[in-house]
């Protein structure tokens, strides 16, 4: 198990510009180590211009990306390429997140430091999923298998260099549709959203998916989500956005939204189920007692510092928020009221369900909750309520900006994203944050 060295990995974050590619291919960004014999340490694939991460541990990298033409992770003859600076060597302490390597592959390609036949890795997977956000899949995919998700929760790390984190379509973008965020919980997948995704409206809604290692720790989650929905957004500029998490999935849509309601005042409707907010005191007897340790159990603690930096502000007045919750728990005396996982006082803490509009309980327990007819038939009504007109600017807006920019100096290939930032006059409202793709004008 890797659980015990999740802490000591750092991310590599950085965007790749493959625009002037003609044809679409896998792109394949690799951090190749110069410390360890130049093995590659990890390596991602994405399947357009857009947002990369890399896990990799202490040491000294060279980032570089290529466009593989066959899908063999071999960078062979002919097949263009680009790297970070020209290069520069990333250096990586244990832990934390490094920002802004970005890579520029141009149409004919660059003279790059690795030779032709460089192999990226010797296990071919008969699949290469992109893990850069938007990218198009089947629910029925061995990639959202049950092994994976518990590969997910007891090795993190190892998922993460196997499948990244990342928000999935199932369908190509369409503006005109409302964009419903499904978040799984501990060990979960996309999967278990399948119920939902079949019995809701898909004239009027799209849904898309977060896959992410339940085992991690959940403020590295939140930001990874706030990462893909930043490009996301950038991209599509869509100005509604409804959440609806399961289990642990609520806790990291409430610390996304907590933390990063700057960027993101597109979050209307934000529905959670089962979702053991005030933390699991099975996890807290785990951080004590168990030989291995989850991170992610380190903040499902009631008492630990994640459970408390939750509630220290409230959730934005624009998003709706309702606690759906099921009571078929366990029957043994011996126990406290639960739903068969978690207990009802977690589940309904007084601190989430002062900020909920309202509060639903089901006969269902904890798994049931996420196909349940009833649970379904109550979550269609909530949509209907606030399913806003199509072509209605944003509740909070009060008009619209016409904005025009342009570059004043050599950037060397390198476009860095700009940034909006909305301030204002008075002290009522926030700032809001949000950056421009390089296509925007």
């Amino acid at each position: 198990m890797d659980t015990d060295h999740s802490s000591d990995a750092t991310v590599i974050v950085g965007r790749v510009d493959a625009r002037f590619l003609k044809d679409r291919h896998p792109i394949i960004v690799v951090a190749r180590s110069m410390s360890d014999g130049k093995e590659i340490d990890h390596y991602t694939v994405l399947h357009d211009s857009g947002e990369y991460e890399l896990l990799v541990n202490e040491g000294e990298y060279y980032i570089f990306a290529y466009a593989d033409k066959n899908s063999n992770l071999v960078y062979d003859p002919g097949e263009p390429a680009g790297q970070h600076e020209n290069p520069k060597i990333v250096s990586a302490l244990a832990g934390g997140v490094i920002h802004d390597i970005d890579i520029v592959i141009p149409e004919t390609g660059m003279k790059i430091e690795v030779p032709y036949g460089y192999e990226i890795s010797s296990v071919k997977p008969q699949k290469l999923y992109s893990r850069q956000a938007g990218a198009i899949v089947n629910l029925d995919e061995e990639l959202f298998s049950e092994e994976n998700g518990i590969e997910g929760f007891w090795e993190p790390n190892s998922f993460f260099k196997k499948f990244g984190g990342n928000i999935y379509f199932i369908e190509k973008y369409d503006p005109e549709k409302i964009p419903i965020l499904f978040i799984h919980g501990t060990g979960g997948t996309p999967r278990g959203w399948k119920y939902f995704v079949d019995h809701i409206d898909r004239t009027r809604y799209q849904p898309w998916f977060f896959y992410y290692p339940t085992g991690a720790r959940i403020n590295n989650i939140s930001y990874l989500l706030f990462w893909k929905l930043l490009n996301l957004q950038t991209r599509y500029k869509f100005d509604k956005l409804y959440i609806t998490a399961h289990s642990m999935g609520g806790l990291v849509a409430r610390s996304f939204i907590v933390n990063y309601g700057q960027w993101n005042p597109y979050v209307r409707l934000f529905v959670s189920l089962s979702t053991p907010w005030g933390g699991d005191k099975m996890a807290e007897y785990g951080v004590h007692q168990s030989p291995v340790v989850v991170p992610s159990w380190r903040d499902m603690q009631p008492e630990g510092d994640f459970i408390t930096s939750l509630y220290k502000r409230k959730l934005p007045k624009y998003v709706n928020f309702y606690l759906f919750y099921g009571y078929k728990g366990n029957r043994n005396p011996f126990q406290h009221n639960n739903d068969g996982t978690i207990r009802l006082t977690s589940i309904l803490d007084s601190r989430p369900q002062s900020e909920a509009k309202m509060n639903f309980a089901f006969h269902e327990d904890h798994t049931s909750m996420t196909g349940s007819e009833e649970v379904l038939k109550q979550y269609n009504a909530i949509l209907s309520d606030y399913d806003e007109k199509p072509g209605a600017p944003p509740h909070q807006a009060q008009g619209y900006l016409k904005i025009h920019f342009t570059y004043k100096y050599d950037f060397k290939g390198v476009i860095p994203r700009p940034l909006l930032i909305l301030t204002p006059l008075d002290k009522k409202g926030a700032e809001i944050s949000t950056y421009l793709s390089q296509e925007d004008n």
